[in-house]
């Protein structure tokens, strides 16, 4: 459940992110440009354990602009710490997807 919450909190901020730093703000962000949107993800899960499992997907509907929509998509791969709990890999997915504001 901590690992779900924290992954949807993390994809969610990423977007917001994205929704005011569109193209009429002073530091955009946009279609080739993620990587503020990617670094505010990553901050989100810095808690998490191997990291380096997270997978990020930002999609821009049409475009950066103000009315556009931009979507945010992570996949984790989660092993629990306990083969009591789980003996395998857990594949978490989370989506956020806001209109561009500025």
């Amino acid at each position: 459940f901590w690992v779900d919450t924290t992954l949807a909190n993390a994809v969610r901020e990423g977007a917001h992110y994205a929704s005011v730093h569109g193209s009429q703000s002073s530091a955009p962000s946009g279609p080739g440009n993620d990587s503020a949107i990617i670094s505010e993800v990553n901050n989100g899960i810095a808690g998490l354990p191997n990291p380096a499992s997270l997978t990020l997907q930002v999609t821009w509907t049409p475009n950066n602009s103000p009315g556009s929509q931009v979507t945010v998509h992570a996949s984790y791969q989660w092993h629990p710490f306990s083969a009591v709990l789980w003996n395998g890999t857990l594949n978490i997915q989370e989506d956020s997807t806001m209109t561009i504001e500025h």
